[in-house]
């Protein structure tokens, strides 16, 4: 009877490890598509390379009209099992990602009224390391690269939506600017 409990022990712990093993490849090929397909870009590319209880990490890149607008080679979410059922994600580390930005036929829009932030979901911290900003405007382009960190307050509703409250920013920005910036953004 004991070897009984332990081949069914053993087979579903079996199925459990495979299960995990082969999450990133069925995620990668039946929810991607789908959250991805009604975003405006040409090229819409996200794997995962690994997933677990603590931690997912992949890639990320969207291009338009053979321009990549976004690159992200590295991007990792780190969580616990009890701070995804509360909404919330410990840090997002974003290793040597570029935006690409084309500042030609872009027009200043005035808004009135201060919009509030709502999100599905909080993240205390996101961690930026070699990533970089493009900047074009005609000929000429200019790059920024950004080290640092931005550290988030939310506060949770009712509903269970996070309302942006505040930041804590610590960056270092190297290229077409040299900069160091602590800011508390409220």
């Amino acid at each position: 009877m004991k070897s009984f409990f332990f081949s069914i022990f053993l087979f579903v712990s079996l199925l459990c490890v495979t299960f995990l093993l082969f999450l990133p490849h069925l995620t990668d090929l039946y929810l991607l598509p789908k959250v991805t397909q009604n975003m405006p870009f040409s090229k819409k590319e996200i794997t995962l390379s690994r997933i677990s209880p603590w931690k997912l990490r992949g890639a990320v890149a969207f291009a338009d009209n053979d321009q990549d607008i976004l690159s992200l080679p590295l991007i990792e979410l780190n969580y616990s099992p009890s701070s995804i059922l509360n909404r919330k994600i410990d840090s997002i580390l974003i290793d040597g990602g570029t935006l690409n930005l084309n500042l030609n036929n872009v027009s200043p829009e005035k808004k009135d009224s201060k919009p509030s932030l709502f999100f599905p979901v909080a993240c205390d911290n996101i961690i930026f390391k070699n990533s970089s900003v493009i900047f074009r405007k005609d000929q000429e382009e200019h790059l920024i690269v950004i080290n640092g960190r931005l550290d988030t307050h939310f506060k949770e509703l009712e509903n269970g939506k996070k309302l942006f409250q505040s930041a804590d920013a610590k960056f270092r920005l190297t290229g077409a600017i040299t900069l160091s910036i602590e800011a508390a953004l409220q």
